[in-house]
């Protein structure tokens, strides 16, 4: 190599270590949470890498360099190893921070010693400086020997370290480790060439492209996994655990219809999928409900015996899922209505989704079966229908009610089989439960100061965790949340909330449902809901009214959602003919006392916000991708060959046009000239001469053209 050329190559040495370096050290401290800085790290890895490139190209035995500096950074090791400890453990702990809210099983760890947060982060970077100044020169001999493994190893480390608990590392540094690994990958055989400096600059702008198409189709922010990959992974995260794989994996908001599972729940995952279509007539926040349990089993929800209700209610001409608009349009004939569309695209569970403050219900083309005052079974996905509600009002209006004799009577029989359902709660809990309630709440209080004071302690009693493990065998789901685990989602909280209310005196349900919240209602726009925006939540019976939402998980708003001053408006126009009326009665359909239908269980229905995926952006990149290495192979292969025939000794020469001739011979016959050309050049002391080579590249290109003639147009374009 001449000297201009030793000073480029070792000038892109340098560029390379120091840009993975960079972005190296930009991804771990991104996934850091405790905020070290980035620049006090770096500079001083930076110079480190700086100075071993230096050693490597102008000592002639640059060992010895090496050595004196492994010796300065042990003594800079050793000169404060308390120091080092603490960083140690302090960047430990915080990585078991991150990994313990993603990774069932994961434990978070605190360090001993106590420090500022000042302090913590500088022993962090002291340690972290010592980590990334060895990276920092592993990175130096890589670039400059063309080593892959040793950069390897790091670079793909940290990507790994982000990949395991799903975030995506900054698009331009996961560009640049990913283009610094494949450049190494491809010049590693040849070695500080000038053609290793072709190869990357040609890969840079087709790795650009990939990654550019990656981004637009999959962004970073809400990006969610298909179904399909998603119950993979569940599989090999049981495997990887040492469990046995089931493919029926247990998950949140699943369960036999009717009732929901609540021990064998694990952490909410993101689908994305469209689970419910909403058009709204006027902003409003709208509790869908799926369906409530009210028997609580220490491991589920589930139905009370329909027998029970059918003696209660079974012969009243009473709908308890209208009791609330009956109430309201009776005491208030004026009061306003709006109008709600729902079709079902991929429910959890064949319900009907219903808001409410219910005055009817339409859907053409199907019958309404209602299973007790739980829910209304529908015919799955496809299933559109229209409900007019009512806002629900204050409940201190429910002193001010006025009800039909016939209604009066219906809703006392309802509010006493309420009190006879729906206070149960566990023996073994019931003396904990009590004593723990009424040191929350006094007997005096009244209904809505209860449900107020229960649910904002439930709230704060434990924080929100969308991956808190399971329920060990044998423990109660409340009991093993409220004094232990401490943490969890919808599904717990709203458990805890049912049972304190219970214990306090306060007939509550359980519920699972959607949640549409006021801001994402558009009037005269259709909604898409989410599966993710699948929700469980409690409610109160509140007399003269029915049952109520309460909300008990925080980050949801206060606890008696939708409340408002009855004002009578003239009713607003629907987007479909729906009748104001109270409905005629629906065939009522009563399941067995404990055995529900079953229902095969779906994918997950978390809580947050989710993009919805689909499989055909990764249909594209997938597509994208192997057209780019095909034809960036059949762009690159008769380069690659023409420079292999073209440099080098002559018996390398001719040997790499002969390995051409032999695969030429599938196509076309290879002339006697060109074996007695390849045994000179094999046998002979001098090899073959320039003239000598070019008569045997003659041939090569002769068979080629013998072979091209009369082929096809695929068969050609490989002959290239």
């Amino acid at each position: 190599m001449t000297t201009r050329e030793k000073v480029l190559a070792g000038v892109w040495e340098a560029v390379c270590a120091l840009w993975g370096l960079f972005a190296a050290v930009w991804c771990f401290v991104d996934l850091l949470p405790m905020g070290v800085g980035f620049l006090r790290i770096y500079l001083p890895a930076a110079w480190v890498s700086l100075l071993i490139l230096c050693l490597l190209w102008l000592m002639k035995k640059p060992w010895r360099g090496l050595l004196v500096l492994a010796l300065l950074l042990m003594a800079y090791c050793l000169y404060d190893p308390e120091k080092m400890i603490q960083g140690g453990a302090q960047v430990g702990c915080s990585l078991s921070e991150v990994y313990s809210q993603h990774i069932e099983g994961v434990k978070q760890f605190y360090p001993l010693q106590d420090l500022l947060v000042s302090e913590a982060r500088q022993v962090a970077e002291h340690f972290l400086t010592v980590c990334f100044g060895l990276v920092g020169g592993l990175l130096a001999l890589s670039f400059h020997y063309r080593w892959f493994v040793p950069a390897f190893l790091p670079l793909g480390g940290v990507i790994l370290a982000q990949a395991v608990v799903l975030r995506t590392p900054p698009l331009w540094a996961l560009f640049s480790m990913l283009f610094l690994v494949l450049w190494l990958a491809l010049s590693a055989h040849h070695a500080r060439s000038r053609a290793a400096f072709r190869q990357g600059a040609l890969l840079l702008p087709g790795v650009a492209l990939l990654l550019c198409l990656a981004w637009v189709l999959c962004p970073r922010e809400g990006y969610q996994r298909s179904p399909q990959v998603e119950s993979l992974r569940l599989q090999l995260n049981q495997l990887a655990n040492g469990s046995r794989v089931s493919l029926n994996v247990l998950i949140p908001f699943q369960g036999k219809k009717g009732q929901s599972q609540l021990n064998d729940t694990g952490r909410l995952q993101f689908t994305g999928e469209t689970a419910l279509r909403v058009y709204c007539t006027q902003p409003q926040k709208l509790y869908l409900k799926g369906f409530s349990a009210d028997r609580y089993e220490g491991d589920r929800w589930a139905q009370s015996s329909a027998l029970e209700y059918d003696a209660f209610l079974g012969q009243l001409e009473f709908s308890p899922f209208t009791l609330t608009a009956q109430a309201m349009r009776a005491t208030w004939p004026e009061t306003a209505s709006y109008g709600v569309q729902v079709e079902l695209a991929a429910p959890n569970g064949n319900y009907y989704y219903l808001p409410y403050g219910m005055v009817s219900l339409q859907n053409e083309g199907e019958s309404l079966t209602r299973v007790k005052d739980s829910y209304m079974n529908s015919i799955g996905p496809g299933t559109r229908y229209a409900v007019s509600a009512v806002a629900l009002p204050d409940w201190s209006q429910n002193q001010s009610l006025s009800l039909p004799q016939s209604l009066a009577v219906a809703e006392s029989q309802y509010q006493q089989y309420a009190q006879d359902t729906c206070l149960q709660v566990p023996e073994e809990l019931e003396d904990w439960l009590t004593e723990l309630a009424y040191s929350i709440v006094s007997p005096e209080d009244t209904l809505e100061t209860k449900v107020d004071k229960i649910s904002a302690w439930v709230r704060q009693a434990a924080r929100y965790d969308a991956a808190p493990g399971t329920v060990p065998p044998g423990k109660d789901y409340v009991g093993y949340f409220l004094t232990e685990n401490k943490k969890g989602y919808c599904m717990h909280f709203a458990s805890a909330g049912v049972l304190l209310l219970r214990a306090a005196g306060v007939p509550a349900r359980y519920v699972e449902g959607y949640v549409v919240n006021e801001g994402d209602i558009t009037p005269e726009t259709w909604l898409a809901v989410p599966d993710s925006q699948a929700h469980a939540w409690a409610e109160v019976y509140v007399p003269g009214m029915g049952f109520l939402p309460v909300e008990m998980t925080p980050g949801y708003g206060g606890a008696i959602p939708q409340q408002a001053e009855v004002v009578p408006e003239e009713p607003e126009e629907v987007p479909e003919e729906i009748p104001e009326e109270t409905p005629e009665e629906v065939p009522e359909e009563i399941p067995e006392e404990t055995e529900p239908e079953e229902q095969e269980p779906e994918e997950e229905r978390p809580e947050e916000e989710a993009k919805q995926s689909s499989p055909w952006p990764l249909g594209i990149l997938l597509g994208s991708v192997l057209v780019s290495a095909g034809g960036g192979w059949l762009w690159f292969r008769p380069r690659w060959q023409r420079r292999q025939e073209t440099c080098g000794s002559s018996r390398s020469r001719a040997a790499a046009i002969y390995r051409r001739i032999q695969a030429l011979e599938k196509y076309a016959p290879a002339p006697p000239r060109a074996s007695q050309l390849a045994d000179k050049a094999c046998f002979s002391k001098n090899g073959l001469s320039e003239q000598e080579l070019a008569e045997l590249a003659g041939l090569a290109r002769q068979m080629e053209q013998d072979a091209k003639a009369g082929a096809k147009p695929l068969r050609r374009l490989w002959l290239r």
